[in-house]
């Protein structure tokens, strides 16, 4: 059975995202204010066959920089503030296991242009962690790459190591695009464990 939702606004601050080209929005100084769309989860059936449950499911705010590197006959950065509402969906396996899924809107940082970027990817990953998961991961060293099937779309994540009350943990991160979305699904497990293979079951939802 579901856990009754709860609605949570966060806050977590941090990250850049580098672009190159023209026509960022001259003269704004406002944060760009952007809300997801749909949000991204586990089946319920997927979850409970791995021996996972919906721990949290909530919206909350991201803050974040964005910097922007513009090149042409004079080469500028320019840096916006991002807003951005975003869903999360926890599930635990009932002791230190977690695997959390976010789903942020896609921001259009470039007037006149497609190129749009997802804040989250945006955040360092201690932060990008704490925000999929709940939980604070202290000295995240990345250890290597490692392909994953999100949405249906086969991507490149990150494997990290890190501890998380002084335990060791492994953690793979990793996004995908989805219509006007990103979606983030962060797993984090004791480093003695086995990272679930949840990233293929996760769905968007209606």
């Amino acid at each position: 059975m579901r856990p009754p939702r709860t609605t949570r606004r966060g806050l977590l601050v941090g990250g850049t995202v580098a672009l190159a080209g023209c026509g960022l929005r001259p003269g704004e100084s406002e944060p760009i204010e952007a809300t997801a769309t749909t949000p991204a989860e586990l089946p319920e059936a997927a979850a409970t066959e791995a021996g996972y449950s919906l721990e949290t499911e909530d919206e909350r705010t991201i803050e974040t920089t964005v910097t922007a590197e513009i090149s042409g006959d004079v080469e500028t950065t320019a840096r916006r503030e991002v807003n951005a509402t975003v869903f999360r969906r926890v599930y635990t396996d009932g002791a230190s296991a977690r695997f959390g899924v976010v789903t942020a809107p896609l921001v259009d940082l470039l007037e006149g242009s497609e190129l749009r970027r997802d804040p989250v990817i945006a955040l360092d990953d201690a932060t990008a962690i704490e925000h999929a998961t709940g939980r604070a991961i202290s000295d995240p060293t990345a250890d290597g790459d490692v392909s994953v099937v999100l949405l249906g779309a086969e991507t490149t994540g990150v494997r990290l190591g890190g501890t998380v009350d002084g335990t060791a943990v492994s953690v793979v991160r990793a996004s995908v695009s989805a219509g006007e979305d990103g979606v983030t699904a962060v797993a984090l497990v004791p480093s003695s464990g086995t990272v679930p293979s949840l990233f293929e079951d996760v769905r968007r939802g209606e």
